[in-house]
This record gives structure tokens, sequence and C-alpha cells, in this order.
């Protein structure tokens, strides 16, 4: 994926990354998530310090998936 990547959402831990993944991986949707493995080692860091998650996917589906996620699990405004 050579695409620039844009952040749509913090997964607040791994249980809600798997979640996603889930949904993701079902439509067919290019993701990254950044710090997951470091957020699987250093889990006492949370959402918000240095082990931050964050999901990336392109700036044209971003929307899309925003919606999606925010249906299908509750997650984002």
């Amino acid at each position: 994926m050579d695409t620039p990547l844009t952040e749509i959402y913090r997964p607040a831990d791994l249980q809600e990354l798997v979640m996603i993944k889930m949904i993701l991986e079902r439509e067919g949707v290019d993701y990254v998530i950044t710090n997951e493995h470091l957020a699987s080692v250093l889990p006492m860091f949370g959402p918000i310090g240095l082990a931050g998650m964050r999901l990336m996917v392109e700036p044209g589906r971003a929307a899309e998936i925003s919606t999606l996620l925010r249906e299908e699990l509750g997650l984002g405004g």
C-alpha cells in the first residue's frame, strides 16, 4: 500500500482492536494499525500513552469506514 493514510480511530484496547479488524477484513478494507505490537507488550501505557494504537486507512474511504465502525460497533463520534 503506497497511498498516504489518515487516522480515523484510536482503539482503546486489544479486545476492541480484534473486533475492528474482523469487520475491516470482512469488508476488504486495507488498513494499518500503528503501535499494535507495542501495545500488547506495554499495555499499561494505554490508548493515550506511548503505545497508543491508531487505525489508519486510505483518505478516500475514511468517512465510509468511520460510518461502518459506528454502525456495527458504536465506535467514534
